[in-house]
């Protein structure tokens, strides 16, 4: 479904009940360029400059589409419905703002663009605006009525200033304390000397008390500070654009469900930095500012390169590749995803629609929930072998016995059948290069069944019901609670305890360090730089 500036505020009820319903949600991302030419990226590049480089290319180039995909079980078929959103994105403004965007393009990504059918008229006619949280504490009213903000062009960096610059800023950021702690009605006059010195006083006030201050001219050499009243805060918010494409992202962080992308690092930066809140200018400081935003954050293709019960699956792990892939399995394993009424654009169309956002997150959803229920049923056959063992042992039954016979099969029958499983996983795992994964028992049937299990989230070894006790361990550092996150029985899939510690960690392309941990710290062994340095 396609989403325009005219139909946005529209729309946005049934958007946002899409959103907040969802198992899980698929994003992705279509910019206007991705590295500008004088940043070049290295494989040692640690993640101090790695981040940097990111934080650099993303403060250049801006998002042009945005698609959302949510996809909801349907509790009586055992279907996925897809709910794919394709939004275009454009920093123009609403009659009463005025924001003076400026970006970069790149010509090869422009031309990219065009070749896979984006529509720049409409992209400029019927993009949607933004505003982060960065920019809308700069918003001030200017002389004409109209709102104006700072924007990281525009902005004083007080790193840039003379001693003389930083003494004039500390000297009235006092001024303003002291006169606040008055708590006087009469406002407060600064002498400004100069244009730079009056702008320097309007963003201070701007980004530090923009709330309850206002500041405006005196005269050309004077600028006055006074109180907002109630009313007036409640009358400057009012006159904050209702169109605002950073509804859709803070929707998405109110579902508190997985979100999903590919190849994620721009992705979500970019996502961070244009409709949240300006990259800060540390790694740790910005795991901070995503985690405000979204929770649950899952990258794809570190799953498909890293997790154990997938990596050498597959020959390549590029989205097309992987959702071809998987899609096939998905289907032979009985398990549907359908695109909900009003949704059938992708179906009808007679172009491609590789590199369309929406239809980008829709194969990254795809792929997602094909890597779940494969990683579930391996995890359920490891479950019921340690169960079985555990029967075994408390009945006091000798497992592998040198000639013994055990419930009438022999043990030499038993370990070749058991040996020849194993091989025969092992063979197929070899033979995945070319075919991928296999969905054998984790048939949809099985995942509606799995509602009759509200109760039994986590177990312990012998299947009871197990609850958390105060002085239960505290967690390790970034993993997440389980039974915190899963509101909804069919979101017990996607938490399951051998996904949940890859989640949060976002795939970096030619890097020795391969992945962002946004839980914690990141850990990469010798054996993975080699490989990485071989590939």
């Amino acid at each position: 479904m396609e989403i325009l500036k005219s139909d946005f505020e529209q729309k946005l009820p049934f958007i946002k009940k899409a959103i907040l319903e969802a198992d899980f949600i698929a994003i992705d991302c279509e910019f206007t360029g991705l590295t500008p030419p004088h940043i070049n990226i290295n494989n040692a590049d640690d993640l101090a400059q790695r981040y940097s480089k990111i934080r650099s290319s993303v403060e250049e180039f801006t998002i042009v589409q945005y698609g959302v995909c949510t996809f909801k079980r349907d509790k009586e078929t055992g279907d996925f419905i897809a709910r794919p959103f394709n939004f275009y994105i454009f920093g123009n403004d609403p009659d009463n703002m005025q924001s003076r965007r400026v970006f970069s393009v790149d010509a090869s990504s422009l031309a990219f663009l065009h070749s896979n059918n984006f529509d720049f008229n409409k992209w400029i006619k019927e993009g949607i605006p933004f505003y982060n949280f960065t920019e809308e504490g700069t918003f001030y009213e200017s002389a004409y009525g109209t709102l104006r903000m700072n924007n990281r062009r525009t902005r004083i960096e007080e790193s840039a200033l003379t001693q003389s610059g930083k003494s004039f800023l500390e000297y009235n950021r006092k001024a303003i304390n002291n006169w606040l702690q008055g708590n006087t009605e009469q406002p407060l006059i600064i002498q400004v000397n100069t244009p730079f010195y009056k702008k320097l006083i309007f963003q201070e006030v701007q980004e530090n008390y923009n709330n309850f201050l206002q500041v405006m001219s005196r005269d050309l050499k004077h600028v006055e500070i006074v109180r907002l009243k109630e009313e007036q805060r409640k009358a400057k918010l009012q006159k904050t654009s209702a169109l605002n494409f950073r509804t859709i992202i803070e929707t998405i962080g109110d579902a508190k469900c997985p979100v999903v992308a590919h190849n994620a690092a721009f992705d979500i930066l970019h996502t961070t930095d244009q409709f949240w809140q300006y990259l800060p200018d540390n790694l740790t400081k910005c795991k901070e500012v995503v985690n405000s935003m979204w929770d649950y954050i899952v990258d794809t293709k570190y799953l498909a390169e890293y997790h154990p019960l997938l990596k050498g699956c597959f020959s390549t792990s590029v989205l097309g590749s992987l959702f071809n892939t998987v899609h096939s399995e998905l289907e032979e394993a009985g398990q549907k995803i359908v695109l909900a009424p009003g949704f059938d654009r992708y179906i009808k169309s007679n172009k491609p629609n590789e590199h369309e956002a929406a239809y980008d997150a829709y194969m990254t959803g795809v792929i997602y929930l094909a890597f779940m229920m494969y990683i579930n049923e391996q995890a359920d056959k490891q479950n019921n072998k340690e169960n079985d063992e555990q029967i075994n042992k408390s009945n006091g039954e000798q497992i592998n016995k040198p000639n013994g016979v055990e419930n009438g099969v022999e043990n030499g029958e038993e370990n070749e059948e058991q040996n020849g499983e194993v091989n025969g996983e092992q063979k197929e795992g070899d033979n995945n290069k070319e075919k991928g994964i296999t969905l054998l028992g984790k048939r949809k049937r099985d995942i509606i069944e799995s509602d009759d299990a509200e109760d039994t989230i986590e177990t312990n070894e012998e299947g009871e019901t197990t609850e958390n006790s105060e002085d239960e361990e505290e967690k390790e550092e970034g993993e997440i609670e389980s039974t915190k996150v899963i509101d909804e029985p069919s979101r017990a899939l996607f938490f399951n305890k051998s996904v949940i510690p890859y989640y949060g960690r976002i795939f970096l392309m030619r890097s020795d360090t391969p992945y962002i941990n946004l839980k914690g710290e990141e850990e990469v062994s010798v054996e993975s730089r080699k490989k990485l340095r071989t590939d």
